[in-house]
Formats: C-alpha cells, sequence, structure tokens
C-alpha cells in the first residue's frame, strides 16, 4: 500500500522523546536503501481516530532513514492492529536490535502502564478476557488474586507472560528496579550500555548514597574510563571519596591509579588544594610508584622513586588475577539469572559442590597472601 511518509506517525506506545534513535543504525540504513532501494519492511496500521493517518508498528529507524533522504511516499503494508499486538510488536523490535538499558526500561514502562490501564477498565476475569483478547491466560483467574493485581499493579512475572519468552523475567525485573527507584537518575542510567552495569551501578549508588544530582557525572566516567562490572562499585566510591579532589579522578588514567592515589591522600591527609598538582607530576612519569611519590611532594620532597620491574611483574600478575576473578563474577551472575528463570532457589550435586569448594579455596589462598603482609614485609604492588 502506497502511503505519504509525512501521514506516518510514531508508535503510541513508544516514549520518541525518551526512546535514543542510534544514529549509527540510522546512516547504516541510508546507505543501504541509496544501495538497494527501499523495500517494504516497515508496518504500519490505520490511525485509530485520524482519518488518512498511519502509525508505525515497527521499523522508526527505517522512517528516520527514509524522511533524511527525503523519500515522499513508500509502499508498506498496512495491517489491523490492536494495542496489546502494538506493544508486544515493539517490544520485539527494540529486544532485537539493540539491548540497551535506556530501551529496555522505557519498554517494559510502556508495556506496564498499558496493562494496569487494561486492568482499570475491567473489574472480573471474565470482563477483561472477553473484551481483550491478549489477556486470556495473562492474568489470574482467580477472583481475589484478580482483585488484589487491580490494587497493586502488574509486576514482573505478569510482564514477562504477556510478552513471551523472549523477554524473560530477569531483564524485566531489572528494568522494573530502575523505574521504581526513586533515588536513581534516569539520565544516568541511560548512558550506561548493558543492564548488568546497570545493576551494579544502582547497587554502588545506594551504598555510598550518591545524590541523583551527582550520579550522571559518575555514569560519564564510566563510560569514559571503559569501566564495567565489578570496577563500577570501586570508581563510584572514589567519586563519591569527599576528601578526594574530583579533578584527580579525571586526570588519571586508569582505576588502579586512582585507587593508590586515593590511598596515598588518606595516609597522609593531603588536602584538595594540593591534590591536583600533585596528579599532574604523576601523569608526565608513568614509571613512578603513584603511591611514593604522592607523599613524597606532599611533604615537599622533589624525587621520587621509579617502579622496580620485580613490583611491574607483581602488579602484572594481580592484574590478570582480577580480570579473571571478573569474570567469575559475571559468569556466576548469569547463573544467578537462569535459575531466577527457572524458579530455582540453590543447586545440589557433586559438579556444583566441587565448583563452590574450588572458589572457597581460590579465596582462602588470596586471603592467606594478603593477609601474610601484616606480619612481615609488605610489597605495595
Amino acid at each position: 500500500m502506497k502511503i505519504l511518509v509525512k501521514n506516518i506517525e510514531a508508535n503510541p506506545h513508544r516514549a520518541i522523546g525518551k526512546y535514543p534513535i542510534d544514529k549509527a543504525k540510522v546512516e547504516a540504513l541510508k546507505t543501504s536503501i541509496k544501495n538497494t532501494s527501499f523495500w517494504d519492511n516497515i508496518l504500519v496500521r490505520p490511525h485509530p481516530t485520524k482519518k488518512g493517518k498511519y502509525q508505525l508498528a515497527y521499523g522508526h529507524h527505517r522512517l528516520v532513514a527514509i524522511k533524511a533522504l527525503s523519500i515522499k511516499e513508500i509502499d508498506v503494508p498496512a495491517r489491523k492492529l490492536d494495542e496489546a499486538m502494538m506493544i508486544k510488536i515493539m517490544a520485539e523490535e527494540n529486544l532485537g536490535w539493540l539491548q540497551t538499558p535506556a530501551v529496555m526500561i522505557q519498554t517494559i514502562d510502556s508495556v506496564r502502564k498499558f496493562l494496569n490501564a487494561e486492568l482499570a477498565k475491567y473489574k472480573t476475569y471474565k470482563a477483561i478476557t472477553t473484551a481483550a483478547k491478549f489477556s486470556s491466560g495473562v492474568f489470574p483467574k482467580d477472583p481475589a488474586r484478580y482483585g488484589q493485581l487491580r490494587k497493586e499493579g502488574v509486576g514482573r512475572f505478569i510482564i514477562a507472560k504477556f510478552l513471551g519468552g523472549n523477554w524473560n523475567v530477569s531483564k524485566v525485573e531489572g528494568a522494573l528496579s530502575v523505574l521504581d527507584d526513586k533515588n536513581l537518575s534516569r539520565e544516568a542510567i541511560s548512558k550506561l550500555p548493558k543492564m548488568y552495569n546497570v545493576g551494579v551501578f544502582q547497587k554502588a549508588i545506594k551504598v555510598n548514597k550518591v545524590p541523583k544530582a551527582e550520579q550522571e557525572k559518575i555514569a560519564d566516567a564510566i563510560i569514559e574510563k571503559d569501566i564495567g562490572g565489578r570496577d563500577i562499585p570501586r570508581l563510584v566510591e572514589a567519586i563519591a571519596d569527599k576528601k578526594l579532589a574530583s579533578e584527580v579522578i579525571d586526570m588519571l588514567d586508569s582505576l588502579d591509579q586512582i585507587e593508590e592515589f586515593r590511598n596515598a591522600v588518606e595516609v597522609g591527609n593531603i588536602p584538595k588544594a594540593k591534590q591536583k598538582k600533585i596528579a599532574a607530576t604523576i601523569m608526565k612519569d608513568p614509571t613512578v610508584v603513584i603511591s611514593a611519590t604522592v607523599l613524597n611532594l606532599s611533604r615537599g620532597k622533589k624525587t621520587f622513586k621509579p617502579e622496580d620491574q620485580d613490583i611491574v611483574k607483581v602488579k602484572n600478575t594481580v592484574e590478570k588475577i582480577c580480570k579473571l576473578a571478573d569474570g567469575l563474577f559475571i559468569e556466576i551472575g548469569c547463573l544467578e539469572s537462569m535459575l531466577e528463570d527457572l524458579s530455582a532457589t540453590e543447586l545440589s550435586g557433586c559438579d556444583t559442590h566441587l565448583a563452590g569448594a574450588a572458589l572457597e579455596r581460590c579465596y582462602g589462598r588470596m586471603s592467606q597472601i594478603i593477609a601474610a603482609g601484616k606480619n612481615q614485609k609488605v610489597l605495595t604492588a
């Protein structure tokens, strides 16, 4: 069906102002359309209230690309789609092309609002299943449970059931957790590239009591320094440290440098006014031992010790252990999500006990090495 591009509006359940349009994807689509012309990979429905207008079910990036190329008319399929199907199609499209926190959170927000609005219309399960075909099997048949659901609103299980298998309970729960956290900055969250990082960021913000006004700046630092996983709480803690000058965090390259500098500031009780100048000196020579240099410069000494190559080897080994530990932490998180999806609370069996014992041995051995330094020569690596 040939339709004027100017007569096509966005999916009504997609909050265009909050959804990010991926510029790289639009550019790729523009190139593809130029090379092979536009095919009918957009789906629309007739606008329910505006004659001659249409609403997108999916294909928002393609529509942006088409408009950018000044294409006036396109030949696309038009179908009669109800609100439930419009939301499901939108959710599948969003999950398919880019699982960023901003997209996932806004999708779940739209779904929850729609389902709660539907519940408000119908007082009984029979009434809603008679009027809305999608609701059969989604809401509880039991009158008491249905009535309670109308009062409390839908949660992760109902939303996941409505959306289908691709949107599992863990994905939905993560999005709801952000939506319901009044102390969390949505602007900060929208900048993070992965939902896993959002969960870690959220916990770190809560532990360090970081106000909403300061959270976006922390998210920018996470992106700039390419930090993820278990390193996020370390950075959040450093930024939340009132004794550490914020300029220092911007100047130093790595999280390890920031932590070493921060520890030296704590030991030497170095005021913020001196920290920026000391950090600038350190960045001129990447071979110095940061902790010793910070303390020496704060005390007016001009000389500082170059980093010993044996210590460099130790540092590299410790860094390797940290990366392996981060990998294990992420894998354990994935395992936990799988168990939640299966409604399992624990694992049992020979293999699982062996895995747990192996992790305990690793933790115990590392603890022994760290504790040994308390009674003998300490190596700052």
